[in-house]
C-alpha cells in the first residue's frame, strides 16, 4: 500500500495573487491559463509507502503549478494536471518509478474543478479546449443594446450572489471561456472526441467505466443567480458519445 504526499508553498507567488480575472456566473476565471483564478497548486509530489521510509519522487519540471491528482484504479499510475503559460495539460506518473510525462498537447478546461476522471487504466474521460475556437471576443466600445431587468413589483427577497453576468458581453465571455470538448484521452496520446461542445457542469463515469453522466448548461442565462442555478440538461452518454437516456 502507498500514499501520495503533495508539496505545497506556504504561501502563493504574487505572480498569481496578482493575476488578471474575469467574474462571469459566480465564478471567477483565469483567461491566462482557463482555469480558476487563485486555484491552490502543489509544487511536488511524493509517493511513500506505508511503514517505510523509501520515498519515490515524481518526475516533474521545476516550478511546476501541479493540481487535480488522481490515483488510477489499480494504484498504478497517478494523473495529475500541470498549468503553464501554454494553458492546463493532463500528466500521467509511475507510482512505481516516478517517471512523468504529458500525454497531449491538447489543453484542459480546469474552470469547473478537475478536467479529467479515469474511466479504466488506460483512458480518462476529460474536459478539453474546443479546437479552433479562435481569438477571446473584445468588449465594444459602446453599449450594444440595453441591459433590461423587470420586476412585478412585488416584494420577493432574494440572496445576493457576487461576480454574476452583467451585460451581453459578460455572456459573450462565458461562451468563449466555459464551454468543453469532452473527449476520452488514451494514455498512448489518443484523443477521441465524444458528442458536441457545451458549458458541462458535470461529467461522471459510472462504476463500470461504460457510461457518462453529462449536464449541460443552455439559455437563457440570469443576470440575479450564478451558473450553478441556469437551465441544464442531464443525459447519460455511452462511450461513443451517443446519448442513451435524458435525465428530468
Amino acid at each position: 500500500s502507498k500514499m501520495l504526499l503533495t508539496e505545497r508553498n506556504g504561501l502563493p507567488p504574487i505572480s498569481d495573487v496578482g493575476a488578471p480575472y474575469l467574474r462571469l456566473a459566480g465564478t471567477r476565471v483565469n483567461p491566462r491559463t482557463n482555469g480558476a483564478w487563485r486555484e491552490s497548486f502543489a509544487r511536488g509530489l511524493v509517493v511513500r509507502p506505508f511503514g517505510g521510509t523509501t520515498e519515490t519522487r515524481i518526475q516533474t519540471p521545476p516550478g511546476a503549478k501541479i493540481s487535480h491528482v488522481a490515483w488510477s484504479d489499480d494504484s498504478k499510475q497517478i494523473a495529475f494536471t500541470l498549468t503553464g503559460p501554454d494553458g492546463i495539460k493532463l500528466w500521467i506518473a509511475s507510482a512505481a518509478t516516478g517517471a512523468a510525462h504529458k500525454v497531449t498537447d491538447v489543453a484542459m478546461n480546469g474552470i469547473q474543478g478537475n478536467p479529467c476522471s479515469w474511466i479504466n487504466v488506460a483512458h480518462l474521460v476529460c474536459q478539453t479546449i474546443p479546437a479552433a475556437r479562435g481569438a477571446a471576443p473584445h468588449e465594444p466600445e459602446s453599449p450594444e443594446s440595453p441591459i433590461i431587468q423587470e420586476s412585478d413589483g412585488k416584494k420577493n427577497p432574494a440572496p445576493t450572489f457576487e461576480d454574476l453576468l452583467a451585460s451581453p458581453y459578460d455572456e459573450k465571455l462565458f461562451d468563449y471561456y466555459f464551454p468543453s470538448q469532452v473527449a476520452i484521452v488514451g494514455l498512448d496520446g489518443t484523443v477521441s472526441k465524444l458528442g458536441g461542445k457545451g458549458i458541462h457542469s458535470r461529467l461522471s463515469v459510472s462504476p463500470d467505466g461504460q457510461f457518462l453522466i453529462v449536464s449541460t448548461l443552455h439559455r437563457p442565462y440570469s443576470y440575479q443567480v450564478p451558473m450553478q442555478r441556469f437551465p441544464t440538461l442531464t443525459e447519460v452518454w455511452d462511450k461513443s458519445g451517443k446519448v442513451v437516456r435524458k435525465i428530468d
